[in-house]
């Protein structure tokens, strides 16, 4: 029996805008991807976010043609999704991921509920103290103890800000703060320096961008603020170099590694070195949320996880039975077909044979 392979792009709204430290995001621009045959049939998901690894919409679009191509050509697609990775790693995530929920057997039995609730990471996002207030308040009424801040601002302006959500966190919260790449070295050690008193905030991610491990070292040498390493963090290597340069924790997102056995290798990798692992990615939408979460549970992860990017999609082209109570992540399973990712823009098609293995 032919297998076939599809791939449909989707122009997702959020509820609201998502405020990164190099962009504003009104929209995920994702792509499904499906592989179908043999009385089975699997998916994954791509959302690139340029700034973040590089990879770009129309790149991820132009991937997938010619992933297509080569599938059509016979080359097996474990081998198209190593080919892919190093230049394309959001692309080769989602194809390895639905040939590797493909490959599960049971038709469907991936996108089940999951058995227990998942905890989450809240975002607190505000401009101004009061906004930050407000909005620590609003996640404490709904059961979270983990704040998520997004930081970058000035380091006096983002310790103001800081402080006034900290002032209610239950006992036992804590607080993540994620600059996204956007500190110089001086602002980021003032920004160390103002915050080391505070025993709540669990850490500082990834402040410098992604090439600039040396500034990373010596500021993980001049202050005992604990680093995690996001946008560094692609391969095993990168784990290694992490440790070495200081770094307490490392960010595992499913988007940035090759499909769910890459990305089990990771985590794997990080906790033979010792280093903490925070896992889970709020530019995705609930496919990628769902498998995330799955993986999160399957490994023991004990961190709160941050698949929340299910949350910030206005609708979803399938039913999602994620939501979040308590605080937590309580996935009741997804129900996604090709008739309702047809909705979106066919971007890439082809008939594949036994070569895909």
């Amino acid at each position: 029996m032919k297998l076939i392979f599809r791939a449909w792009h989707h122009s997702l709204p959020l509820r609201r805008s998502y405020r990164l430290s190099f962009a504003v995001l009104e929209r995920f621009e994702t792509f499904y991807v499906a592989l179908e045959g043999e009385g089975k049939i699997g998916f994954g998901e791509i959302t690139p976010l340029p700034g973040y690894g590089g990879e770009t919409v129309e790149e991820a679009a132009c991937a997938l043609v010619e992933a297509g191509r080569e599938l059509a050509a016979g080359k097996p697609m474990s081998e198209v999704s190593v080919q892919l990775s190093p230049k394309y790693p959001f692309t080769a995530s989602g194809l390895a991921c639905a040939f590797e929920t493909w490959t599960e057997g049971e038709t469907d039995a991936f996108l089940a509920p999951l058995p227990a609730g998942v905890p989450l990471a809240g975002l607190c996002a505000g401009d101004t103290p009061d906004e930050m207030t407000s909005e620590a308040r609003r996640l404490i009424g709904d059961g979270f103890t983990v704040f998520k801040l997004k930081a970058g601002r000035s380091p006096k302006i983002e310790e103001t800000l800081v402080r006034a959500a900290a002032k209610l966190l239950p006992p036992g919260g804590s607080m993540r703060l994620d600059a996204n790449q956007a500190y110089s070295p001086d602002d980021a050690l003032e920004l160390c320096r103002r915050l080391e008193d505070m025993a709540s905030i669990a850490l500082l991610e990834q402040p410098f961008k992604r090439e600039m491990w040396s500034e990373c070292a010596r500021l993980t040498s001049s202050t005992s603020f604990p680093i995690m390493l996001d946008e560094s963090i692609w391969t095993k290597e990168d784990i290694v170099r992490a440790v070495e340069c200081g770094a307490k924790h490392v960010k595992l997102k499913l988007c940035k590694h090759r499909g769910i056995a890459g990305t089990t290798a990771l985590v794997e990798e990080a906790r033979r070195h010792g280093i903490g692992i925070v896992y889970g990615n709020g530019v995705q939408t609930a496919l990628g949320n769902h498998l995330e979460a799955r993986i999160h549970l399957r490994r023991g992860l004990s961190t709160a996880i941050e698949a929340n990017g299910f949350a910030k999609v206005q609708s979803h082209p399938f039913r999602s039975g994620i939501t979040v109570s308590g605080g937590k992540l309580v996935d009741q399973g997804i129900s996604i077909t090709t008739e309702a990712l047809a909705t979106g823009r066919l971007v890439a098609e082809a008939f594949v044979g036994k070569a895909i293995y």
